[in-house]
Order: structure tokens, then C-alpha cells, then sequence
């Protein structure tokens, strides 16, 4: 009769000694800047529905900047072209051959998109959508500008220097779609900005869904489209008018408001720290020396060569 053989861990049995931990979790105090400016909070459904109000109203937008691109890449090869039968026939004829002229002359078509405007004509919308970050941040900060009445006084009299280009009225962030976040972090503060100081005519800032930039980018025929705007006299803004009555319009308070005491809002941020504190000094101190001597070596085999 064999006997019976346990496989299982014995009760008494000690287990293996761990490994201390390197870092432990801590938790510090970060006190939130009060001159933080929020993105305004749009629920999914209404961001959904100006997303497909936009695809709408850029209908044909897109055809027509892919004709025009198309019809731009063939006006430079057809100059390309021409450039280079011409140096030929110098070529040519500083070398003793005789050209012969046939009646054909060189032609440079100086607007090659004529045919393609006749085509697809040049859709309205666009003289009122601006597109790009830098675009619109461009616009921004010229409307803020213009907020200060800037006066140049000649003989011929005073002569307002404000901008002359259409104000924005609305502004479309691609949120979620932008990485890293701080491409944008600007836009809510720009706006602010000009709200505070003209707060009977805002500029809303309206959140689109995730992966929407994409969606707007295929729209308009172009490669990127993270953030897109209307000036005031784009004739689809009424068609928002009742979607973005719910969105609030965000501002900087503090520009046009007297002194006021900010209640203190304390957030516990959760990081870690070495367990020892010493020993991690020392340990850093250590691969700075030992950086510094492999360093060194390097350029002092560099020499020797």
C-alpha cells in the first residue's frame, strides 16, 4: 500500500520574503488657480446634433476644394512644362541649332481653376467659416485688440485703426480629437477674454464629439479641421441660434468685476514618493557622477582619435 503524497502548501509553511517597495503613494495638497477658464459643458446628444447641422451646411464644400487643389496641381505642371520646353529651345539655339518657329507659342495658364470654378462654383459659406487653430486664434486676438479704440490723428483727421474683418460669433472645438490638449488650452481664455469685455454679444464656444475632426476634415476636403468658426455674418447662424441657446458663455470674471474674495477650492493629488528618502538622493546622485564620468570618457576617446 503507497503512500498518500499532499501537493498543497502546508498551512505553517512561511512565504517568501517580498521585496520592499521602491515608492509609496502620497497625496499632496494643490490649491486650483482661480483664473482657470472652463470649457463650457455640452451633453452628447446636443453636440451630435450640431455635428450633423455642420455637415449640412458645408455640403459642397468639399468638391470644391478638391477640384480647386486639383486644378492647382495642374496649372504647376502645365508651367513646369512650358518652363522646360523653353529652355530647351535656348538651349537649343545657343548650341548653333536653328528653331524653328511653328506658330505654337509658349502658353502659361496663369488661371488654371476657371474651368473648375465654372464647375463647381465657389460655395457662399466660405466667406464666413475660418479654420485652423492658428486661424482662429488669430481672429480672437485681433478682435480683442479691436476692443480698444485705437485712433490715428493726421490732417486729414481721425481714423478708427480697428479691424475691419467680420467678427466671430461662434467657434467648434474638436476636444477630444486634439493631442496633446495644450494646442487648445488658449481658445477658452481668448474667449473669455472678449466676452467679459462685450458681454452682450458673445462668442460661443461649442465641444464636438470624439472623432468628429475627421468627420469635419472629409466635409471640407482638407487634411485637418480641429477647430472651425462662423463670423456674424455667416447666414447659417440662425440655423444654430436655437441649439446654442443652452450653451453658457464663458468668461473672465475677474476683468471687469471689483476685488472679491475666491472661496479656496483644495485638491489631494495622488503621486508617490521613494519609501526612503536618503538612499534615492544618494542613488541619483550616483548616476549623475557616473553620466558625468561616461561622458567625459567619450570625448576624451574622441580626442585620442
Amino acid at each position: 500500500m503507497s503512500a498518500r503524497i499532499h501537493t498543497h502548501t502546508s498551512n505553517r509553511a512561511k512565504p517568501p520574503p517580498r521585496a520592499p517597495p521602491e515608492n509609496k503613494v502620497v497625496f499632496k495638497s494643490v490649491l486650483e488657480s482661480p483664473y482657470r477658464i472652463h470649457w463650457p459643458s455640452v451633453p452628447l446628444n446636443l453636440q451630435n446634433t450640431i455635428l450633423a447641422r455642420l455637415l449640412s451646411v458645408l455640403e459642397g464644400v468639399s468638391e470644391y476644394n478638391s477640384a480647386r487643389d486639383k486644378a492647382h496641381r495642374d496649372g504647376k505642371r502645365v508651367r513646369r512644362d512650358s518652363s522646360a520646353s523653353r529652355t530647351k529651345k535656348k538651349l537649343k539655339a545657343h548650341d548653333g541649332i536653328a528653331v524653328q518657329n511653328d506658330g505654337i507659342s509658349d502658353l502659361v495658364v496663369d488661371n488654371p481653376s476657371a474651368d473648375t470654378v465654372a464647375i463647381h462654383p465657389k460655395p457662399p459659406i466660405l466667406e464666413h467659416v475660418i479654420v485652423g487653430i492658428n486661424e482662429v486664434t488669430r481672429r480672437l486676438e485681433s478682435q480683442i485688440r479691436g476692443l480698444r479704440t485705437a485712433v490715428k490723428v493726421s490732417s486729414e483727421g481721425a481714423h478708427s485703426l480697428s479691424d475691419s474683418r467680420r467678427e466671430i460669433k461662434v467657434v467648434f472645438v474638436c476636444r477630444d480629437d486634439i493631442d496633446p490638449p495644450l494646442l487648445i488650452s488658449h481658445i477658452p481664455h481668448l474667449i473669455g477674454t472678449y466676452n467679459s469685455a462685450r458681454p452682450s454679444e458673445p462668442i460661443k464656444t461649442v465641444s464636438l464629439p470624439k472623432d468628429s475632426e475627421g468627420t469635419l476634415a472629409n466635409a471640407m476636403g482638407l487634411r485637418k479641421a480641429a477647430v472651425l468658426a462662423f463670423d456674424v455674418d455667416c447666414p447659417a447662424i440662425d440655423e444654430f441660434q436655437s441649439l446654442l441657446q443652452s450653451i453658457s458663455a464663458i468668461a473672465a470674471p475677474w476683468l471687469t468685476t471689483g476685488e472679491q474674495l475666491v472661496p479656496t477650492h483644495i485638491k489631494q493629488l495622488r503621486t508617490t514618493a521613494p519609501v526612503d528618502m536618503k538612499a534615492s538622493k544618494e542613488q541619483r546622485i550616483a548616476g549623475r557622477k557616473a553620466a558625468k564620468q561616461a561622458k567625459k570618457g567619450k570625448s576624451e576617446a574622441a580626442v585620442t582619435i
